[in-house]
């Protein structure tokens, strides 16, 4: 990464999702009289007046199992293997307060103590070195150990022009000296074997088995490299495809709900 520093442009806006647990009931008497108690000091010491308080809502609280509900006003989405909810990230950044469900919502309130996990989603295309990145980071607020953060990146690169017939001759001159290397070595056995009258039924498994071997990487080798030629001769096409997708949704369309926006 540090060697990495071809500019790249944002594909499309930076997306944060939450999985996140509900308000619930505590499993001892104790306490959910306690949390009564935390409500009202709370709602004391931040709201005065006859206004209603939005700041004080939930301080503190114990957690159970998440229902089918909205949250900031946002419909619970499918992302990989969770459930939780999305929305753009500058909504959450840029805005301390947001109209969701009918009343202003503080942003800093959108990661509570019920949150799980979060994440931050970015597609980001170097044009000038042709890199299509995923990145995510993700935050694990449940550890026994606390909280852990951690990144990944996904890179998908083009291969076209000079570049890509480079490619193709490397791969080709691979597997030309890989096939003479395997051809030679299960060769040599089979005629070492023939030449001192080494049948294969005399054969233990073991020496059934480095033949056999043998015989599959002379197979497999030339398909699994032809495979990734395949996959670098599309990857202009493939890459195209999903920035040109994700260009052409409407993100400034305030009408559209976000988990239409695909």
């Amino acid at each position: 990464l540090k060697q990495y520093q071809h500019r790249s442009s944002l594909v499309a806006p930076p997306m944060v999702f939450q999985v996140r647990q509900n308000t619930s009931t505590c499993d001892y008497q104790y306490s959910n009289e306690w949390v009564d108690r935390q409500h009202k000091i709370a709602s004391e010491e931040l709201c005065s007046g006859d206004f209603e308080c939005q700041s004080a809502i939930d301080p503190v609280s114990c957690s159970g199992p998440t229902e089918n509900s909205t949250y900031f006003g946002l419909k619970r989405v499918r992302y990989g293997a969770e459930t939780g909810y999305a929305d753009m990230l500058y909504s959450m950044a840029e805005y301390k307060e947001l109209y969701r469900d009918d009343k202003l919502q503080q942003t800093s309130r959108f990661v509570d103590a019920h949150t799980s996990e979060l994440s931050i989603e970015m597609v980001l295309f170097s044009p000038d070195s042709g890199v299509l990145s995923f990145v995510t980071i993700h935050d694990n607020l449940l550890r026994a150990e606390g909280v852990s953060v951690s990144f990944t990146i996904q890179f998908f690169n083009i291969l076209d022009g000079v570049k890509l017939t480079e490619y193709a001759v490397l791969e080709v001159l691979a597997i030309f000296f890989i096939l003479v290397v395997l051809s030679h070595n299960t060769l040599s056995k089979l005629y070492t074997d023939y030449k001192h009258k080494h049948l294969l039924e005399d054969k233990t498994m073991s020496e059934l088995a480095a033949i056999v071997g043998d015989a599959l990487q002379i197979i497999l080798v030339p398909i699994t490299i032809a495979i990734r030629m395949n996959e670098k001769i599309k990857s202009n096409e493939q890459v195209k495809t999903i920035v040109e997708s994700w260009a052409t949704i409407e993100w400034k369309n305030d009408t559209i709900p976000l988990r239409d926006k695909k």
